[in-house]
């Protein structure tokens, strides 16, 4: 990757990832511990899994555009 699609991906990782490691591990263990078979940890990855049932065609072409926006891209 050239130095702007690393600098994108900073970028991107600095705003969706917004939960703390630990917040995370404690969540993944509590889910593993009661056998669940899926987990969708933040708010922003639970809106894109909603969002990938609802409309999976579009799916890809919508976070295009929403990333746009938040000037993520």
């Amino acid at each position: 990757p050239d130095g702007e699609q690393v600098e994108q991906a900073r970028r991107f990782a600095e705003q969706a990832l917004t939960m703390p490691p630990e917040e995370a591990a404690r969540q993944i263990v509590a889910a593993v511990q009661s056998r669940r078979p899926r987990l969708v940890i933040t708010r922003a990855a639970r809106a894109g899994d909603w969002l990938v049932r609802l409309a999976p065609a579009r799916y890809w072409s919508l976070t295009e555009r929403v990333a746009r926006r938040r000037k993520i891209t």
